[in-house]
């Protein structure tokens, strides 16, 4: 446990003790997805599978401060938007550094005259149609998970909505991305 502990105080240096948690409250929370299985464990007071902590980055400056850390150290990232996914995806099944990204939540640009618009993975997809919606657009996808998942979720698993057969998937929506890669 000395390596590990060594290497989470590391991550603490590189994020702030505001942005890594370790405590079990934050580990059981980020323990699972709603995927059915998981959450029957639950109910029975099982938890398999626990990340040995959650960090939560604000800019791409520290997610790819926080995966040169993981690779350095060999330590298995579990990227986390909402926790939407049914199909446990996010579970911490050899342990590792859970990524919550919902704090990098920010619309940067809506551009009216090309009808482009540049968003964080951590933004709900709700608040993000509502926001295009004020300026009069939409983004034309709507997942029966919209109000609980995040637009890098949607991206991460090639979402599809109710009017995907309108508008598209969520590939074809998509111009850029901006990522970091190990």
């Amino acid at each position: 446990m000395g390596g590990q502990k060594d290497a989470l105080d590391d991550l603490i240096k590189i994020l702030g003790s505001e942005k890594v948690k370790t405590d079990q409250v934050s580990l059981l929370s980020y323990a699972r997805d709603i995927y059915p299985l998981g959450y029957l464990e639950l109910r029975e007071g099982k938890i398999s599978h626990l990340p040995w902590a959650v960090c939560f980055p604000e800019k791409i400056e520290e997610v790819s401060a926080v995966i040169l850390w993981a690779r350095q150290e060999q330590i298995p990232l579990i990227p986390y938007g909402a926790g939407s996914g049914v199909l446990a995806g996010a579970v911490p099944i050899d342990g590792g550094v859970v990524v919550d990204l919902k704090r990098m939540n920010r619309i940067r640009s809506i551009n009216p005259i090309n009808l482009t618009c540049e968003a964080e993975a951590g933004i709900l997809g709700e608040v993000l149609e509502r926001e295009l919606n004020q300026k009069g657009f939409t983004l034309g996808h709507f997942p029966a998970s919209m109000y609980c998942s995040t637009l890098g979720g949607w991206l991460s698993t090639r979402s599809a909505g109710q009017l995907s057969a309108k508008y598209g998937k969520i590939e074809d929506l998509v111009i850029a991305l901006e990522g970091v890669l190990a």
